[in-house]
């Protein structure tokens, strides 16, 4: 009769076998574990607790699941962004730990009452981490996919901040589906525009490490050159924000002076707060 001792010696065969870096062994495991109902605390305390062949099998095909490069995220459907426990799915990228430097500007500097944008939402990390931060702001999280948007709307509800935040679909590279979300805002009427847009270059989607090409694609891919979003955040900002309000995007890495060009044309001053972030202040 196998035990949960002999699945954790299966796990870490399996694991030094593949060879992967996306995870510890210890959180490979506890993953495994805690999916099919058995917390660390538990192997730790009680590791000779017996299992059926189903239970143990079990085990090891979900750990061959993740190291064929089935995101952890995906497989525990939860990724935690600012301190909070976001639900995620195979429909939206998996929130990044870079990407919160956005949500804590904007939490830091969002005026009392402020109104704000959230262009190319995913799973609603970015608004709805300042909307549960700030219970003083109201947001409108936008994205050209409805189950994005369906999972936004559980995260907000889950969050307890629906009533603050207006979920809408568009896609922010048609010019009539642009013109009628900022008719819908209203012109001059938000403090900030977030955007995390989809940045890798179509030519390098194939060279993107196993599990990141489990990621949908339509977050992923920014056009040739990587910065198909970026002109039309700009101007669908420069529309809805009053003079002197910002917009903070994230970016491919190197294409941070590229971006800046594409921005500033549309009226807008510029500071590259570190790789991959630049804010804009609205002329």
């Amino acid at each position: 009769m196998k035990t949960l001792r002999d699945a954790s010696n299966a796990l870490k065969r399996l694991y030094e076998a593949a060879e992967r870096d996306y995870f510890s062994f210890g959180c490979f495991r506890d993953a495994v574990f805690s999916k099919n109902g058995t917390e660390k605390e538990k192997f730790f305390m009680y590791p000779n607790t017996a299992l059926t062949d189903d239970e143990y099998n079990g085990l090891l095909s979900d750990g061959k699941l993740l190291l064929d490069g089935y995101p952890l995220q995906y497989y525990l459907g939860t990724e935690e962004f600012c301190g909070i426990e976001f639900e995620v799915s195979e429909n939206v990228l998996i929130p990044r730990t870079e990407t919160q430097i956005i949500s804590r500007y904007a939490i830091e500097n969002l005026p009392k009452n402020g109104r704000f944008a959230d262009l190319c939402c995913g799973s609603g990390c970015i608004s709805l981490s300042v909307l549960y931060h700030r219970r003083d702001t109201f947001a409108y999280a936008v994205d050209i996919s409805k189950y994005a948007l369906k999972l936004t709307e559980k995260n907000a509800e889950h969050l307890k901040v629906s009533e603050r935040a207006d979920i809408k679909q568009c896609d922010i590279l048609n010019s009539s589906e642009t013109e009628e979300l900022i008719s819908e805002i209203g012109y001059g009427y938000l403090d900030c525009v977030l955007s995390n847009p989809p940045y890798i270059k179509s030519s390098q989607m194939e060279k993107l490490p196993d599990n990141v090409k489990r990621e949908p694609a339509l977050a992923l891919d920014g056009g040739e050159c990587g910065v198909d979003f970026y002109g039309s955040i700009a101007d669908i900002s420069r529309e809805v924000l009053k003079p002197g309000g910002f917009l903070y995007v994230e970016c491919g890495w190197g294409d941070e002076d590229l971006v800046t060009d594409i921005v500033k044309a549309r009226n807008f001053s510029a500071e590259i707060k570190e790789k991959q972030f630049i804010l804009f202040t609205k002329r």
